[in-house]
């Protein structure tokens, strides 16, 4: 398989699972109407398949609230692509800004918009580009300890943009810890996830 090849199908999806771009928010902090928060760092594995390519890796990123209804955003990720004849390593570096507004009790709206570089190595050879997320969906509460999210992503990789569809759940430990689990779904691509986070 053409290195290209893996650079076009991964860096979209590690940037959609990698980056707030996911919705991952926190029970902390400043408030909204819905109770719910937009301050927290986290750590995450995930792991997926985008056109028979093997992706795994692991990403730390971090929210802070800067008003009532928008907050900042930034990431890093390692990842590794893998097929029968080839691999790639992925870095990447992410920022993005975020806007949410009530629109039901313990329901929010999110809209986000990221940035992201990312270079790419097979071991003799590096890459490097950009990519840009749009991500819109809902979060809620369901209890005091269960918080859910879902909604669309799409993600653009030198002009070449990709949609998917995303679902999670996070369920909180203690009033700050938080375990998470997330899925998402394109045409080419899926991917799911596992995340760690301490809300501030």
């Amino acid at each position: 398989m053409h290195r290209t090849r893996i650079v076009s199908f991964l860096q979209p999806l590690t940037l959609a699972v990698a980056l707030s771009a996911l919705p991952t928010t926190a029970l902390a902090g400043a408030s909204t109407a819905s109770d719910l928060s937009y301050t927290y760092v986290r750590l995450s594995a995930f792991k997926g398949e985008a056109d028979a390519i093997d992706i795994d890796g692991f990403a730390t990123d971090a929210s802070v609230a800067i008003s009532e209804q928008f907050y900042l955003t930034a990431g890093y990720a390692e990842t590794k692509a893998e097929s029968t004849y080839d691999y790639a390593d992925i870095d990447l570096v992410g920022f993005g800004i975020g806007f949410h507004a009530p629109i039901d009790n313990g329901i929010d709206f999110i809209a986000e918009f990221e940035y992201a570089d990312a270079k790419t190595n097979n071991g003799w050879n590096s890459v490097s580009d950009s990519a840009y997320g749009l991500n819109f969906g809902f979060r809620g509460m369901d209890t005091g300890a269960l918080e859910w999210r879902m909604g669309l992503q799409i993600v653009d990789v030198s002009s070449k943009a990709s949609t998917s569809g995303y679902i999670g759940a996070d369920y909180f430990v203690t009033d700050t810890i938080s375990l998470g689990l997330d899925y998402e779904k394109s045409k080419d691509s899926d991917a799911i996830s596992v995340n760690a986070r301490y809300n501030f």
